[in-house]
């Protein structure tokens, strides 16, 4: 039988805060599997580590799921990570736009005009406002959404957050 498969990148401090071993449970407990690929662990309190991890799952239904999971701790899928990230504008003051991305509260960067950015004041259950021409992007709560700003849409197909999207869009 053929297996889906996906490399994903992992980076920060994914020993010491626990997160890779989340990812991997994640994944196998998603009845997919592993192996890691590469792994750098940093020597010092303060340094980075990062990795590689191949996730194979039995059908590209469930490898998309267990993308999407473990994506939400910060898992990146390696092809395709050089795509701009995908913007809308937000409909009403205090509304997200209907696909937004969630944030985490772990690093995160948008690739805006050919630049990777890193995103201001990671934090969790916001937006991402990204302005092109200052090339800034920073994470935004609810209530500081404008109409007409562009915020990053979640990625295509990452679809479990869209009943979160809406319902944090209709609580406003």
């Amino acid at each position: 039988m053929r297996m889906a498969r996906s490399i994903v990148e992992i980076s920060g401090h994914i020993i010491d805060s626990l997160i890779l071993p989340k990812i991997l449970d994640l994944i196998v407990n998603l009845g997919a599997e592993f192996e890691i690929l590469d792994i750098q662990i940093g020597h010092r309190r303060a340094d980075r580590s990062h990795a590689r991890v191949q996730v194979e799952a039995s059908s590209e239904e469930l490898l998309a799921e267990v993308l999407a999971k473990i994506r939400e701790h910060g898992a990146l899928p390696v092809e395709g990570s050089d795509e701009p990230a995908r913007l809308d504008a937000a409909p009403e003051d205090g509304i997200f736009p209907e696909a937004f991305y969630a944030t985490t509260n772990l690093p995160t960067q948008v690739r805006v005009n050919g630049r990777w950015i890193e995103v201001e004041a990671p934090e969790m259950d916001c937006a991402i406002r990204v302005d092109g021409n200052a090339m800034r992007a920073e994470t935004v709560p609810v209530h500081k959404v404008r109409k007409g700003r562009f915020y990053c849409r979640r990625p295509s197909g990452d679809q479990d957050r869209s009943t979160r999207a809406k319902r944090a869009a209709r609580a406003v």
